[in-house]
């Protein structure tokens, strides 16, 4: 695909990785120009590995790079799939319940909202001149918000996650504090054993060198990552 920067003649492919806090679980390579797109290649990967280790009891975490509603809901689609993401602070939201959450103990900020929602994805129609238009459309199934205000940087954080179970006295199963302690794991040591997908990512690109292909054809792309991950599961195994 093509590399967008100043380099324009040079082409890149795209690796997805899925990383369980200890070793990568599953990746992909991609070459087709499409998957520079994140909110397809991005929930491609979690689908492939949720129906290939169906009975896991991971919960999928992930950054504002999937984006599209069509697509997170497709993950809500699958049962016994869940998942923790971000939005931008100003995605176009539809409140079908607001929950009181003023009360409620959270240790990572201020808390400002925890609700029920619908959310828009697009979808391409024909319009009456035939030509090829995108409009936004309410998704059917059902997502939890929490908005809050980080303690550590003073922004807002917008967090969508489809674990929606409720106790008999309406209370989430999962607080906001458990989503945003999830959420966490992204870049905050679980501990001594677990590595975050952040911190391994970067062991990958700079302490193995990842960036350099020994091989320019598919299968030999492959047979790089392979080897590369294999080495990083042995160092990690071996510290």
């Amino acid at each position: 695909m093509t590399c967008e920067n100043e380099h324009k003649k040079k082409k890149m492919i795209k690796y997805t990785i899925n990383f369980d806090g200890m070793f990568a679980s599953f990746g992909n390579v991609y070459s087709e120009e499409k998957y520079a797109n994140e909110s397809l290649a991005l929930p491609e990967n979690v689908l492939n590995h949720f129906k290939k280790e169906k009975h896991h009891s991971s919960v999928y975490l992930f950054d504002r790079g999937l984006i599209s509603g069509s697509k997170l809901n497709q993950l809500c689609e699958q049962q016994g799939l869940l998942f923790v993401g971000r939005l931008l602070e100003n995605r176009k939201l539809d409140i079908i319940e607001k929950r009181d959450c003023q009360n409620m103990e959270f240790k990572y900020g201020e808390l400002l909202q925890d609700d029920l929602a619908h959310i828009y994805g697009s979808r391409e129609r024909f319009n009456r001149n035939s030509n090829l238009v995108r409009e936004q459309v309410l998704q059917p199934e059902q997502f939890r918000v929490i908005r809050f205000k980080s303690a550590e940087t003073g922004k807002e954080i917008l967090l969508i996650t489809n674990v929606l179970v409720l106790r008999e006295d309406g209370v989430f199963d999962f607080s906001a504090n458990k989503i945003a302690e999830l959420y966490k794991f992204r870049w905050d040591t679980v501990s001594e054993l677990c590595r975050t997908i952040e911190t391994f990512f970067r062991f990958l690109k700079q302490e193995l060198n990842f960036s350099h292909f020994l091989s320019l054809n598919e299968n030999g792309i492959q047979v790089v990552l392979y080897m590369s991950l294999i080495t990083a599961m042995l160092v990690l195994l071996m510290r």
